[in-house]
């Protein structure tokens, strides 16, 4: 089973630069995705050139957290609140569909995101979003074409591994993931959470099946110490007890 460790939120503040260089330098992970609208955005482009993996970097589409970087947005109620600031992704509510306002100005705001790490130097090597924003259908419509239309090779696949997803969602990611291979977006077989990864190798590898896997992590320094802050372990515990081996040298 080959697998991609890509760490998110790369830029959304200087303890995760941290991290994620900590990452690198251990051959924990072998990409990561950055915001391009967070404070410390412009510290994660500085890192990354000085350490030598700025051809790692892909782009974390942010629709639902922090200050938009353009004004077309920000006039969208759905997207952003009365001060300007994007709201967090609701749970509750599905973006199937989008005016034509609305596309417009999520196509203007990730393509400001994109240029704006081009304009650092990251040539952005696949695309992924804030709060698996692209996940809806009406979003990655749109997020599709901008790959494109800017060369970015690559979008994550919608989750398809894990067995405690309700069978309409499993239907749901199916078709999704589908649309993305046959318009080539599709850079693995599957994608998960490390135990995801655990679970799939362990009931599939052992019948001598293959394929490659995304693992997403998210990690951040938290008293001197790696961890990913959705299961708060350890990074360094997570890949050895995954059975992964060191990431290539980047």
């Amino acid at each position: 089973m080959e697998c991609i460790i890509n760490a998110d939120d790369y830029g959304s503040r200087r303890s995760v630069n941290a991290a994620v260089l900590d990452c690198f330098r251990n051959r924990w992970i072998s990409s990561a995705t950055v915001m391009a609208n967070m404070p410390a955005f412009a510290e994660a482009c500085q890192i990354a050139h000085a350490f030598g993996f700025a051809g790692h970097i892909g782009i974390h589409v942010v629709l639902s957290a922090g200050e938009p970087l353009t004004d077309r947005i920000k006039r969208q109620t759905r997207f952003c609140d009365e001060d300007g600031f994007f709201r967090p992704r609701p749970r509750s509510k599905r973006f199937l569909y989008l005016s034509t306002d609305e596309k417009i100005a999520v196509a203007t705001e990730a393509a400001a995101q994109i240029d704006r790490c081009r304009g650092e130097g990251i040539a952005l090597s696949h695309l992924d979003t804030h709060h698996h924003f692209h996940e809806e259908w009406g979003i990655i419509r749109v997020l599709a074409g901008i790959a494109k239309d800017r060369h970015i090779p690559y979008v994550r696949l919608m989750r398809n591994t894990s067995r405690s997803c309700r069978l309409h969602r499993k239907i749901y990611a199916s078709l999704y993931n589908r649309w993305l291979r046959r318009r080539g977006l599709a850079r693995t077989e599957f994608f998960g959470s490390i135990y995801d990864y655990m679970e799939f190798r362990e009931k599939h590898c052992a019948y001598g099946e293959t394929g490659t896997f995304e693992i997403m992590l998210h990690p951040d320094q938290v008293n001197g110490e790696v961890i990913d802050l959705q299961d708060r372990q350890p990074v360094g515990r997570l890949i050895e007890a995954a059975g992964i081996k060191e990431m290539e040298s980047f």
